[in-house]
């Protein structure tokens, strides 16, 4: 892999942004929901969790795991999730088949679109 001008100041500014007192995953993870919600509320996140905002610049698991929460706590706010019956309707039978000396459930779905999508 060739690094570029772009590579090198990402990796530049990562090493730069360090701090003694970071949080690893499984403290942001404890942190992530109440973060989300300040921001879906209006807040500036970053500035009331900085510890938070800087491990979510260093860490894509972590934002990933951000953005997908940030999108369904928005569209729980703009009244957009489908209803949990609807949800489970994608999963109407579940049948038991046992192979070898495994039980397996095998489910049969059809996929109910959201909203919005």
């Amino acid at each position: 892999m060739t690094l570029d001008s772009k590579h090198i100041a990402r990796a530049l500014d990562l090493i730069f942004e360090t701090t003694e007192q970071e949080l690893d995953c499984d403290e942001l993870q404890s942190l992530l929901a109440e973060y989300v919600q300040f921001e879906v509320a209006g807040g500036n996140p970053a500035k009331k969790f900085p510890a938070v905002a800087a491990h979510l610049f260093q860490c894509a698991d972590c934002t990933e795991d951000y953005q997908g929460l940030l999108d369904v706590a928005r569209l729980e706010t703009q009244d957009r999730l489908p209803h949990p019956d609807r949800v489970l309707k994608q999963f109407p039978e579940t049948e038991a088949v046992s192979k070898g000396t495994e039980i397996v459930l095998e489910v049969q779905s059809e996929l109910v679109p959201v909203a919005g999508r």
